[in-house]
């Protein structure tokens, strides 16, 4: 057998039991010697390999004993990851020197890893359903032996394999008359709460190290006896509750960086864990725990660090206070850019409805319907982030057309002084009399205009300085097609045509280029970018 001969031929590897397949899986035992040390390993491979299947490895080398070492699953299998090879015997020399370095580095050397390594929960659906909650950051510093009630709220339900997951969000704490909230949005702070209790500790309710315990009885001195006196008189409020089966308890503890993360238990409410016992030849009773299986369940730590740890916007973005003005095809996406890029506090602007045929190209859907662009715009930057605070406003326009003429002075300091407030301003518009208005007002924070060519030719950006002469001087040095425009049946503007691509190829380079100004400390100049289909395709960017 090929197996056989690669482990063979392999230095400090050996065959305990010859290897041989039993329905679809390959099974065999090999010994690896390292420095001295020899360890055994059960070893399965599965139909895939030489491949992954759902990115895991389809070999396993199992030994439980080994459980207490960084990187071993909770079946006791080595946590290998290597390269990929197409060939079996290639991969399994890499996978039999991913064990042998694996052997020295924790094993031999005993070494753990700078970057935590989350605890192994063992956590099962109840009648096909999964319970995940998802916390975030809250301003509180917890200490050990803590405890109190939380409140939670229901967030969706979803399917996967068959199953139903229920997303929940941690939403506050209860503690001894203060109640730190969690750091969501006000938009998901509005959601119905329901409530659970929760108990802090300094370590992880873990045996060997790594692994949740499995019974309550293990959680006696984990606890506290103030704790689970708390936990009997909870158990007597709820006991004869309806239309609850489980009361969720989160177990809290500190990790690496100072960071905190919680585990969630499910409690039925008709089976507590714990009991009184009177101690002998005493009047004092003792709150105990019984060997009762604990039902762990899914967390997931969802704070902005985490939510944003793959790829952020540099913090002049994500930290500004930011209008969009007009939310149409490049509005719409400059807005859901920025709020995937982490931004915090937007305003998004626009007098205008959502038709069908508005959303071929922009970020809108054909659910809800016709409705208020800034109101269905607004839900779906939400929908996006829990943390982005959305205002929306449809005659903040309405409002600019009637002082950019007008007398009254005060309209217009009320105007200026409004729009001051803001660090970033986004005018998507097109409209002239906005970025005239923009440009006359020396406002303090940076503008941006941009708009889109007839069939995405150019983007133009426009930025404070001069923006309303600059604006007018580039689009008289471009040939601007006005026969070629969208314009549909019945009393209708025509538009520049472009595809939902074109306007996303242009635009995400243009939020590049600024992102990388700020990051760099670059003025961001007056840039425009045009693009050819000469060499297949090519964009290039011209400043001022």
């Amino acid at each position: 057998m090929e197996i056989e001969a690669v482990i063979t031929g392999f230095a400090g590897a050996a065959i305990i039991s010859s290897f041989e397949q039993r329905g679809e899986i390959i099974y065999g035992s090999i010994s690896m010697t390292e420095q001295g040390v020899i360890l055994p390993f059960d070893v399965e491979i599965y139909p895939p390999y030489p491949f992954q299947f759902h990115d895991s490895e389809s070999i396993r080398f199992i030994n439980k004993e080994l459980i207490a070492y960084d990187h071993i699953n909770g079946d006791g299998s080595v946590c290998v990851h290597t390269l990929h090879h197409p060939e079996l015997s290639e991969k399994l020399v890499l996978d039999l020197n991913g064990v042998r370095h694996w052997i020295i580095k924790y094993y031999i050397n005993g070494q753990h890893d700078a970057n935590y390594e989350h605890i192994v929960v063992n956590h099962k659906a109840i009648n096909g359903q999964n319970n995940v909650f998802l916390f975030t950051d809250v301003d509180y510093t917890f200490k050990k032996g803590m405890h109190g009630r939380f409140t939670y709220s229901l967030l969706r339900e979803g399917n996967w394999k068959k199953e139903i997951y229920t997303t929940l969000l941690v939403q506050k704490f209860k503690i001894n008359g203060y109640q730190p909230v969690c750091k969501w949005s006000s938009a998901y702070h509005q959601i119905k709460e329901n409530e659970g209790i929760f108990y802090f500790n300094d370590t992880p309710p873990v045996e060997n190290r790594r692994f949740t315990v499995k019974s309550f009885h293990q959680l006696e001195g984990y606890f506290s006896q103030e704790f689970l006196r708390t936990l009997d008189s909870v158990r007597k409020q709820i006991r004869n509750a309806k239309y609850i089966e489980h009361i969720p308890l989160l177990l809290g503890y500190p990790i690496a960086d100072s960071e905190i993360h919680w585990q969630a238990i499910l409690i039925p409410i008709n089976e507590f864990p714990n009991y009184g016992e009177k101690i002998t030849g005493t009047n004092t009773w003792v709150g105990r725990l019984k060997e009762q299986p604990i039902l762990w369940t899914q967390t997931r730590n969802s704070s902005y660090s985490y939510f944003f740890g793959r790829g952020a916007f540099h913090p002049k973005v994500t930290d500004a206070k930011i209008l969009i003005i007009g939310i149409g095809a490049v509005g719409s996406m400059v807005a859901t850019t920025i709020v995937r890029g982490g931004a915090k506090d937007v305003l998004v602007v626009d007098h205008d409805l959502k038709e069908p045929e508005n959303i071929c190209r922009s970020e809108y859907g054909f659910i809800p319907g016709l409705t208020a662009k800034a109101t269905e715009l607004s839900n779906r930057l939400s929908a996006i982030s829990p943390f982005v605070e959305v205002k929306s406003s449809e005659g903040l326009t309405d409002l600019f057309k009637l002082v950019i003429n007008g007398d009254d002075t005060r309209w217009r300091d009320s105007i200026k002084k409004h729009l001051d407030e803001f660090d970033i301003i986004f005018d998507c518009s097109t409209d002239n009399d906005i970025a005239f208005l923009l440009g006359d007002l020396d406002l303090g924070g940076d503008i941006f205009s941009l708009s889109i060519t007839n069939h995405a030719k150019e983007l133009i950006c426009g930025t404070k300085q001069n923006l309303y002469g600059w604006l007018r001087q580039i689009f008289h040095q471009f040939d601007r097609d006005t026969e070629d425009l969208y314009g549909p049946a019945g009393c209708w503007n025509p538009t520049f045509k472009a595809s939902y691509n074109d306007i996303a190829v242009l635009l995400q380079f243009a939020l590049r280029h600024i992102n990388y100004c700020y990051k760099e400390s670059l003025p961001v100049r007056h840039f425009y970018l045009s693009c050819t289909e000469e060499n297949q395709f090519d964009i290039k960017l011209t400043q001022f």
